[in-house]
């Protein structure tokens, strides 16, 4: 396994290769997995070269001044990635999971036709929620900042008080305590949602740029991606999309999941 990186604008990003052939598989772990662990997952048999790229403020990739990231920086410095370790008309397969779904999402905006397989496992981006919209904004990161990072025991007894309303899910104010306890973590989580803001994939330009298999693998008890939004998804791009769901939470980052995709 060879660790390199890659600098575009104001994006580094650190990534890692194992293998070889004509064909490469795009990997993304998405935040709080590694791409060393992503990798250490692939078993498949056929000869090809693995790509496996750290979400942003995982091992060394960063933002530079923690700057808001534009899209088509990002993609381009993807693009850059697979010009540099992939032959020039080599297929691609992408495997994402949670975040990076959401950034798979986004690279799969713009036409590639080397693209042949989409896989994407429990991802986040099918849906765009209201917090993703407001973090994009200046007032949401103001409020970010304020009241959870500089407040938090307000920021939770607010949670749960809309609990107590029945407002929010039961599963939600749990999730926002294990993320969000500690201030290291606090401040860890605003650069990521602030930095990545601008991150939102175009469904619209999704469903008329996308030439290639679409997998989307959801598990049978997750609560942060449930089975109705992927659903909602394969409305929007096309009903070739295939859903799958499998006995599991939210972290399909097994080696049995991916099993089930050939990998």
């Amino acid at each position: 396994m060879n660790r390199k990186l890659l600098t575009y604008s104001n994006i580094t990003l650190e990534y890692f290769t194992r293998g070889n052939g004509a064909k490469g598989v795009l990997l993304f772990p998405g935040f709080g997995r590694t791409a060393e662990e992503f990798m250490d997952l692939m078993q498949t048999k056929d000869p090809c070269l693995f790509i496996a790229i750290n979400h942003v403020y995982v091992g060394n990739s960063i933002v530079k001044n923690d700057d808001l990231i534009d899209k088509s920086d990002f993609i381009h410095l993807i693009d850059l990635i697979l010009e540099k370790e992939i032959e020039k008309n080599a297929e691609i397969d992408i495997i994402a999971y949670s975040m990076g779904g959401r950034l798979a999402l986004c690279y799969l905006e713009q036409v590639n036709t080397r693209i042949t397989r989409t896989t994407l496992l429990a991802p986040d981006g099918l849906f765009i929620n209201g917090w993703q919209k407001l973090t994009g904004k200046k007032i949401g990161r103001f409020i970010f900042r304020e009241v959870i990072i500089k407040r938090p025991k307000t920021f939770f007894a607010f949670v749960k008080f809309l609990r107590i309303l029945r407002l929010i899910p039961t599963h939600l104010p749990k999730f926002l305590k294990f993320h969000l306890d500690t201030s290291e973590n606090r401040m860890l989580v605003y650069k990521v949602w602030s930095t990545t803001s601008r991150l939102i994939p175009d469904h619209d330009k999704i469903k008329q740029t996308h030439t290639c298999q679409f997998d989307l693998i959801l598990g049978k008890h997750d609560k942060t991606i449930p089975l109705q939004v992927a659903e909602i998804f394969k409305k929007q791009i096309s009903s070739e999309v295939d859903v799958l769901e499998v006995e599991s939470g939210h972290d399909l980052m097994k080696v049995e999941v991916l099993q089930k995709i050939g990998h």
